[in-house]
Parts: structure tokens; C-alpha cells; sequence
């Protein structure tokens, strides 16, 4: 254990002190018994000079017996990632496409796609906390405004009521027709993996958005024609199954 022109560490300085008192002690026992000290168990006169065990000193000598070297202590503190952070934006575009295309993704099918087209095999478990790390959570899914009108809606609307402005003026009777529909089965929340910092990550694609584009549902509606004057609803409603 060479040093020169190196300064020694606080463990080193130590073990010098403990080796150098060890010896100390040695001598005295030695002069005042007048007899030789036995040195037949070099390993627990190391372990005792170095303020070690003596199963310590055989497995750091096993060591440097068998690869002629020591290598550094473990550093402590927390194990490095099973999922390198890398795969956080593979996993975000694989799960936004799904969303945008309205199809269905288990956490079984999304790990069978990292190892199929990306050559990344991790465990279903594994991979399960590390998007809850990730902020990539499971649960209830959000919605594109699926109502939103267009612009030709908005515009008939608006000359619509300065139609009616004008027709109110006339003092004539004007009968209104209204039209309203309810659908009879409307698409449940479901529940899927979303991305939770799609908006603060500029590494992502944003041609993938954060919701999932889910459609009202399919099916039969109930259409409801209402006819009302300036004096109220006219009796006489009709129901229509469409």
C-alpha cells in the first residue's frame, strides 16, 4: 500500500494508529513475560492489529489472493433503476398513439411492444412502478371536446336569431320548431394509461395529445320536436325513435 506523494484518508491514518498500538502492546507483554510471542496465527494478529474480525481479514486476504488486487467498497445509498429513463418516452408515444386511435392498451400488451419492436425486456411488475414514477397513471380518461360546433353552426345561429329579432317585431303570431335529441347509450368513462407532464416535456411528440379522443356512442336516439309561441309551449309534443 503505496503512498508516496499522496496524502493519506482518515481510515488509513486510523489503521496505522491501531496496527502501530497493537505492536506497542506486543512489546510490553513480551518484555514483561519474558518469553516470545506466538506468531503461528498471522490472521488473528492482523484482525487484532487492525482492530478488525478475524473472518474479516480472511475474506479481504481471499480477495486479494485470488484477483492479486482490491477492489472498491459498494457505494451506498439507493440501487440505480431497473428501467433505464430512456424508455420514458418510448412508453408516453406508445400510449398516446393507442389513446389517439381509440384502441385498448393493457400494461401486458405495452410490455410485449418494448420487447417485439423496441428489443427491451422488462417485467410486467417492474415496468408497472416504474410509469407510476414516470407520472404515467392509470385510471379514468379524459375527453376531446366532442361537442364543439363549427363555425357554419355558429354562423347560421347568429343570422338565425337576428331573424327572429326581426320577425318578434311584427306582432304577428310565430310558431317556433325545436329539435332535441337523447341519445340511449352513451360511452362509459373507461379506464387507460395517460400522460400525466405531456405539456412540460418538449421532448415528446404533441402531435400525440394527452387524451384519450373518445366518441359519445353509438347507437339508437331519442329525438324530441317541441313547437313553443311567445305564450308558452305548444301541447301536443311528439316523441320520435330515430
Amino acid at each position: 500500500m503505496s503512498h508516496i506523494g499522496s496524502a493519506l484518508t482518515l481510515a488509513e491514518k486510523k489503521l496505522v494508529v491501531h496496527v502501530k498500538h497493537y505492536f506497542d502492546r506486543e512489546k510490553k507483554l513480551s518484555l514483561k513475560n519474558n518469553k516470545d510471542i506466538c506468531v503461528d496465527n498471522s490472521a488473528r494478529r492482523a484482525a487484532q492489529a487492525t482492530n478488525l474480525s478475524e473472518v474479516t481479514v480472511w475474506r479481504i486476504m481471499a480477495e486479494y489472493n485470488k484477483n492479486k488486487t482490491l477492489s472498491s467498497p459498494v457505494p451506498k445509498g439507493s440501487s440505480p433503476y431497473a428501467v433505464n429513463d430512456c424508455v420514458k418516452t418510448i412508453c408516453q408515444d406508445i400510449i398516446r398513439s393507442y389513446n389517439i386511435r381509440r384502441e385498448h392498451l393493457s400494461l401486458r400488451l405495452l410490455v410485449g411492444i418494448l420487447n417485439d419492436e423496441f428489443g427491451i425486456s422488462v417485467a410486467r411488475e417492474t415496468l408497472r412502478r416504474s410509469l407510476y414514477r414516470w407520472k404515467i397513471l392509470h385510471g379514468s380518461v379524459q375527453r376531446h371536446t366532442a361537442l364543439r360546433e363549427r363555425d357554419y353552426v355558429v354562423k347560421a345561429r347568429r343570422e338565425y336569431l337576428i331573424r327572429k329579432r326581426y320577425l318578434n317585431n311584427s306582432k304577428r303570431m310565430l310558431v317556433y320548431l325545436d329539435e332535441t335529441f337523447i341519445n340511449k347509450n352513451y360511452s362509459g368513462s373507461d379506464s387507460s394509461w395517460y400522460c400525466s407532464d405531456w405539456n412540460n416535456d418538449s421532448r415528446l411528440d404533441k402531435s400525440f395529445g394527452p387524451y384519450i379522443n373518445k366518441p359519445a356512442g353509438k347507437g339508437e336516439r331519442f329525438i324530441i320536436l317541441n313547437a313553443v309561441t311567445k305564450d308558452g309551449w305548444v301541447n301536443g309534443t311528439q316523441l320520435q325513435d330515430s
